[in-house]
């Protein structure tokens, strides 16, 4: 964010009349006050569509491309990483 962008939104509110910063404040508090049932209701919803939607979406998935193509990137990036030196033998006890 900029000091332009902050200017700019500092001059927006000084140009509010009294109503409106009334109405605004009222509504700030009026979201603050309900934010936690808001909370609830949104977890709520989207719990609901993902769970409505999931399966849709990893058919279209695992039926695409883009499949193949993560898959083999996982496959190279563990081959990648793998550690080539030899571990030595744990002596006896």
């Amino acid at each position: 964010m900029s000091p332009d962008t902050l200017q700019h939104a500092w001059e927006w509110l000084l140009n509010l009349s009294k109503i409106q910063l009334i109405l605004l404040g009222g509504g700030v508090s009026l979201l603050v006050a309900v934010s936690k049932v808001m909370r609830y209701l949104f977890l709520l919803v989207l719990l609901v569509v993902l769970l409505t939607a999931l399966p849709q979406i990893s058919k279209r998935y695992e039926e695409s491309p883009l499949a193949t193509m993560v898959k083999q990137l996982v496959h190279q990036g563990t081959e990648a990483t793998k550690d080539l030196t030899p571990t030595p033998a744990e002596p006896n006890k």
